[in-house]
């Protein structure tokens, strides 16, 4: 992270300012975000649930690999989108962004 002096706090400001305009849709305000996953499966099968008792599930799990999700909120207009794909590279985002 970048060390909060008073010019960070005023590109912060900026970043905000351009957040509080009204939606127009000639100039979108667009919040991206990225998460790594680590896909999980069970190893041993749930346990039904039956009366009195809840479903039981098993804590261990199989890692599956990895994935990475995408993901563009355009508050103003009241969308937003996910995808997840496997890796993070730029040609994924912008299938995510547009």
């Amino acid at each position: 992270m970048a060390e909060l002096d008073e010019r960070c706090i005023e590109k912060m400001e900026d970043v905000l300012a351009v957040c509080g305009n009204p939606y127009h849709p000639d100039e979108p305000v667009v919040c991206p975000d990225e998460k790594p996953v680590s896909p999980h499966a069970d190893v041993c099968p749930p346990l039904p649930a039956r009366s009195g008792k809840v479903l039981r599930q098993d804590k261990e799990c199989k890692c599956c690999g990895t994935a990475n999700v995408f993901g563009v909120v355009e508050p103003n207009a009241g969308r937003h989108s996910a995808m997840a794909t496997r890796d993070r590279c730029g040609a994924e985002f912008a299938r995510v962004a547009s």
